[in-house]
């Protein structure tokens, strides 16, 4: 499989504060290709909709060492899990 390089995931900013007293799950794919970049990315399994676009947004920089087979680069499907956790207010 590839080795991530720079997987920099974006902020979660709930919208609201009923909101971020949830947490929400999600599933991202993406294709990374011989290079190392991510050609395909899609929401498999969505989080939150707004944070989902920003994920898609952000697999535009990620960079990876490509998957290798017989020692040559190979695309590789590799999902992502996305855990978006509720916040916790101390009193």
């Amino acid at each position: 499989p590839p080795q991530t390089i720079t997987r920099t995931m974006p902020g979660w900013r709930p919208p609201s504060t009923i909101i971020a007293q949830q947490s929400f799950r999600g599933t991202l794919e993406v294709i990374v290709n011989e290079q190392g970049t991510v050609d395909w990315a899609g929401i498999s399994k969505p989080s939150f909709p707004s944070y989902d676009a920003d994920l898609l947004s952000a697999t535009k920089a990620w960079r990876f060492r490509p998957a290798t087979k017989m020692g040559e680069p190979v695309k590789y499907r590799l999902a992502v899990e996305v855990v978006l956790l509720a916040s916790s207010r101390e009193e």
